[in-house]
């Protein structure tokens, strides 16, 4: 054996030793499951996402403190010769359960899209997961004051943006409950009467309070007073 090495030149062994382990390195990944591949490439910070457009079939629920809510949905597929194209339901990816971390629930029959992490679990898109803000356009029932003396609205949602999720920030009543803690410099110029009927735009945001701190509620945005001439 030594006599055959002999007849190798330094930068010949060091070069046959790397394509020896090339290719053991090959043979190895070759006998590896796909899940084996995917925790190793997880890792990795150029693992392109994946996503996929999906719909629920009941409302998902929203996610209660560290606890995400969650549901299997079934991956739909946009079909059709084009400009008559349909979504349809993708019989060729199995169904994925998708965690809800926002705090708003998800419509039964919404169609949204589901993203997959680092860690190979589906997300969906909501508000409150990367999906931007929820706006609510209301109509004002009631004018009220709190302990501390600061005047709020109670409010009948009419539209939700963005659509097809269910309207977050409702109270143990069931009402909604607008703040002028934005601006604060639009309901002063109303009384409470002039109030009653209007609508307007809020805005389900966190503030940061100096009595409760950092809260999460509807921020009012703007009102609809059509006026007189």
């Amino acid at each position: 054996m030594s006599e055959f090495l002999l007849g190798f030149k330094e930068d010949d062994l060091r070069a046959l030793a790397k394509a020896v382990q090339e290719q053991l390195s090959k043979d190895i990944t070759k006998n590896k499951s796909d899940q084996d591949i995917f925790w190793e490439n997880a890792s990795s910070d150029h693992q392109a996402p994946e996503s996929y457009i999906v719909k629920t079939e009941a409302e998902v629920p929203a996610r209660t403190a560290t606890t995400p809510g969650s549901a299997d949905v079934q991956v739909q597929d946009i079909t059709g010769v084009p400009d008559s194209e349909s979504l349809n339901e993708s019989t060729a990816i199995v169904p994925k359960t998708a965690f809800n971390i926002s705090d708003t629930a998800i419509a039964a029959d919404t169609y949204i899209t589901i993203q997959r992490d680092k860690f190979g679990r589906w997300i969906f898109l909501t508000p409150g997961s990367g999906g931007g803000a929820t706006i609510m356009f209301f109509t004002i029932t009631a004018v009220d004051c709190d302990v501390s003396g600061v005047r709020f609205l109670t409010v009948a949602p009419n539209y939700i943006a963005p659509p097809c999720i269910t309207t977050p920030g409702a109270d143990s009543y069931g009402d909604f409950i607008v703040y002028d803690d934005a601006l604060g410099c639009i309901l002063p110029e109303y009384t409470d009467a002039e109030l009653i009927g209007l609508k307007g735009m809020a805005a389900y945001t966190s503030l940061v309070d100096q009595t409760y701190g950092c809260d999460k509620g509807w921020t009012l945005m703007g009102l609809c007073d059509t006026g007189s001439c």
